[in-house]
């Protein structure tokens, strides 16, 4: 009995220990700081990590982090690995690391924020585990070719911009995005699939070869696609858009449709889709709140149930 209670106390003390050295912001200054903390399971502080010499680190042992993890201005870090870490209730924020080309989040499933910006070596952003959860992701600036393991099917905030290697993101299982969507500036052979995408508040598409929106029915605000290469686009199940729908530049469009859209509660910003001779895409359409601005020469313009603009 004796015995049994000097291991509990034993356990108990060191539980306390553990839990003792488990929280609390730490500025890491080389691996043994992050090598002080392996025996954590759970982690609860903000790990920062900013100017190191280090060319490698990796954070092992940790499975949950209340907390952000900010690693930014390493000029000489080449090397990230998340060894154990499963769930990030904060942000993990990459931000110029200049010689940084390899990130690995081995068990990443669920985070709160995901940020990689100003990451000119960073060839490719993988999640193995399969990212499910995520309510902000930005990828901004970096050489990337390609984003792999995205499996959450709602964000909040989604920006994928001006990382121009970018040729391939799997955004396959995204249904529904309550803020807004900005996909632009990447390189000009991204062909984007979004085909899942049932819901989004407001979206931007710059300078794609090709889109997938087949799904798309609820658009809350303003909607645009500047500057593509693609030939066609469709949005074959959107009723309603609650803004403004902007289609302007896209100088390989040829075929256009929208043959449920009835009402528009912004503008119509149709101009400079120089393939594009007939504008025939808007069958339903009835009503727009705002201006309709329609701008190119073409052989044919069709509204035919058009009855009610607001502002011409």
């Amino acid at each position: 009995m004796k015995g049994l209670a000097s291991t509990l106390l034993f356990v108990f003390a060191t539980v306390s220990t553990v839990s003792a050295n488990c929280s609390g912001d730490i500025k890491v200054t080389s691996q043994g700081d992050l090598d002080a903390i392996q025996t954590c399971k759970k982690f609860q502080g903000t790990i920062e990590i900013e100017g190191v010499g280090a060319n490698k680190l990796s954070l092992r042992g940790i499975q949950s982090l209340s907390g952000d993890i900010i690693v930014k201005n390493n000029n000489a870090l080449q090397t990230l690995t998340l060894e154990n870490l499963e769930i990030l209730d904060g942000q993990l924020k990459l931000e110029n690391n200049k010689i940084l080309s390899k990130f690995e989040p081995k068990a990443l499933v669920g985070v709160r924020s995901f940020e990689a910006a100003v990451q000119p070596a960073l060839s490719s952003i993988a999640f193995p585990a399969g990212l499910a959860q995520a309510d902000r992701f930005v990828v901004s600036d970096t050489t990337t070719t390609r984003i792999d393991g995205l499996k959450m099917d709602k964000v909040s905030n989604m920006i994928i911009d001006n990382n121009i290697y970018l040729k391939s993101v799997g955004l396959n299982n995204l249904t529904d995005i309550s803020g807004s969507l900005t996909i632009s500036a990447n390189s000009p052979g991204l062909n984007l699939d979004v085909g899942s995408l049932k819901n989004v508040k407001e979206a931007s598409f710059r300078n794609l070869a090709g889109i997938n929106l087949d799904g798309l029915k609820q658009v809350g605000g303003d909607i645009s696609f500047i500057s593509n290469k693609f030939s066609e686009l469709s949005l074959k199940e959107v009723s309603e858009i609650d803004g403004t729908l902007t289609i302007t530049n896209n100088n390989e469009l040829t075929k256009l449709g929208l043959p449920k859209l009835r009402r528009l509660a912004g503008a119509l910003s149709l101009g400079h889709n120089s393939q594009l001779n007939t504008i025939e895409a808007f069958p339903e359409l009835e009503e727009v709140d705002g201006t309709l601005d329609i701008v190119g020469t073409f052989d044919e313009v069709k509204f035919p149930k058009l009855s009610d603009v607001s502002f011409t």
